[in-house]
């Protein structure tokens, strides 16, 4: 598998269909496109794991651990 910064076009589709499942939405809206979107992928299931755990689990993860601290901030100070 290339290097992400070399791969970048054919990794943006599956990095945006497996950001969904992070997103504040219901999940089960979008596994249709999730699974449409890997399985007409060059990558292999080994390699769409390593691309979820590994691009895109640290990206959201930041992103969704920051949006929850400050959801529980304007909680608690209410």
């Amino acid at each position: 598998m290339d290097n992400p910064r070399l791969d970048s076009e054919d990794r943006k589709p599956i990095w945006d269909a497996l950001q969904m499942f992070w997103m504040d939405i219901e999940p089960s809206d979008e596994l249709e496109n999730a699974i449409a979107t890997c399985a007409k992928s060059k990558y292999s299931i080994l390699e769409l794991e390593y691309i979820y755990w590994n691009e895109v689990y640290p990206a959201v993860n930041q992103n969704f651990h920051s949006q929850y601290l400050s959801g529980l901030a304007m909680i608690l100070s209410n």
